[in-house]
């Protein structure tokens, strides 16, 4: 019985710690869309936005289907388990890919989206003009964050498209 409540405690507790991390990191956060805005006056791409929004909305989805499974009376502790993993993950590699569009911005471009998924990660850059020599630069910086076995793509597109910014 002692066993059963601790195993209870603590996926409690892991539940609550994502919980608690997943409101304060939360994209669409105030808080951050304030920082940002006053902060930056960095041009962004409408269709980057876009994109960007797109993935946090499947992403959000995807938790809420993690927290209903973690939540379920009648769902094994494997099962939460997986669930609770698959949640750590999806946080991580969303955490990968904004730092490394903010180092791709840093690094000189307009704006970056980077998306992984299922051993891919695609990079797309806007910019006004483009190398080989950039885009060795780029794949390495992906190799550094997401890791070696996966296959990169490095796009780019011109700066002719509607951007915002302050």
């Amino acid at each position: 019985m002692i066993k059963k409540n601790q195993v209870s405690l603590l996926l409690l507790s892991v539940i609550l710690m994502l919980t608690v991390y997943y409101v304060k990191t939360r994209p669409g956060s105030v808080e951050q869309i304030e920082n940002v805005t006053t902060e930056t006056s960095e041009i962004e791409s409408m269709e980057y936005v876009a994109m960007r929004l797109s993935v946090e909305e499947e992403r959000n989805q995807m938790i809420l289907v993690f927290q209903d499974i973690i939540g379920d009376t009648d769902a094994g502790i494997e099962e939460k388990s997986l669930a609770i993993d698959a949640m750590q993950d999806l946080v991580q590699v969303s955490e990968q890919e904004q730092l490394l569009e903010l180092e791709i911005v840093n690094f000189g471009y307009y704006d970056a989206f980077v998306h992984s998924t299922d051993g891919k990660v695609n990079v797309q850059i806007l910019t006004e003009d483009f190398s080989v020599e950039e885009a060795n630069e780029i794949i390495y910086m992906t190799m550094l964050e997401f890791g070696s076995d996966l296959e990169i793509s490095v796009e780019y597109d011109v700066n002719d498209a509607e951007v915002v910014g302050d």
